[in-house]
């Protein structure tokens, strides 16, 4: 825990406890999205690891967001900053995240081999410690996504697996280890984690409900456009269809749909890209597959 304090011009300096890099923003004005949020943090000269603003099933602001800062010096420089400062009428609410216990010590894992379940994981991972629990993330099919969870016991722990096993090769695959972004977050509240394990509830994405938000989003995991549907994983959970479309775009294909699988507020790491023909998709699979994109490798394969 570090201790720092806010001066006030006409109050005695008041400390501030902070255990964390994590902070909630409330309060914010709903035009803003991620980008800006990013841009209003940085403004604070501290160094802004991830930000996002959270949104209905509709796509529409919640009016609250989290900022990961990289320090803890960093995080009290944008309390002192921000809380309180107005912004389009709005006064911002700026404090730790107090949804953020497992932060530090949540690992995500990408590019693992798609027969990978979470006891390999596990005992994989606890050369570096004590793990608490490993999940494999899989589809509403029950197939691996292709990334999975680590969470130590300690942040200690984590920072020494990131070191032994990131960029290195687990049965035949380079993967990719780094600190869970997502760690801690509880508002989406949809309960779609089975237990300590891995994989979502056996009812599919969101209990059933749409399980896509974007440009219209899919219902039912059925694409509004007829052609052909491949999944494209292990995209950062940043990603929303536009990037996707541009990235799509950028390797000389040209997507008929893109959209990125919403999960609650949360990204799900992969998304969906509509072709009007079998060969236009097939050509896509072959360049997105193994794609070095943002430090991700990403997967690419045919919707069934």
């Amino acid at each position: 825990m570090c201790i720092f304090s806010i001066k006030g011009e006409e109050e005695e300096e008041e400390p501030v406890q902070v255990n964390s890099t994590s902070l909630y923003v409330g309060n914010l004005p709903f035009t803003y999205g991620w980008q800006e949020l990013k841009d209003l943090f940085r403004s604070t000269k501290g160094e802004v690891v991830h930000a996002d603003v959270f949104k209905d099933y509709q796509g529409r602001s919640k009016g609250y967001g989290i900022v990961q800062m990289k320090s803890v010096e960093d995080a009290v420089r944008a309390i002192e900053d921000l809380n309180g400062f107005e912004i389009e009428g709005r006064k911002l609410e700026v404090r730790e995240d107090r949804n953020s216990s497992k932060e530090g010590c949540q690992l995500h894992v990408g590019n693992l081999k798609y027969e990978e379940r979470w006891q390999s994981l596990k005992e994989h991972f606890s050369q570096a410690g004590n793990v608490v629990h490993a999940d494999v993330i899989l589809d509403n099919s029950g197939r691996s996504k292709g990334f999975g969870t680590v969470l130590m016991s300690t942040q200690e722990e984590a920072a020494k697996a990131i070191e032994m096993f990131n960029e290195t090769d687990f049965n035949g695959r380079t993967i990719q280890v780094k600190l869970d972004k997502f760690a801690g977050d509880s508002r989406s509240n949809n309960n779609n984690y089975r237990g300590n394990r891995g994989g979502y509830n056996n009812r599919g994405y969101n209990g059933g409900r749409k399980p896509y938000r974007g440009r219209g989003g899919y219902n039912n995991s059925r694409s509004p456009q007829r052609g052909v549907d491949i999944i494209v994983g292990n995209i950062p959970f940043s990603t929303r269809w536009k990037e996707l479309k541009d990235l799509v775009e950028k390797l000389e294909l040209n997507p008929a749909f893109t959209d990125v699988a919403i999960e609650g507020s949360r990204a799900k790491g992969f998304g969906i890209v509509n072709f009007k023909t079998e060969e236009e998709a097939q050509e896509a699979i072959k360049k997105l597959n193994d794609y070095d994109y943002e430090g991700r490798k990403l997967f690419a394969r045919l919707k069934n």
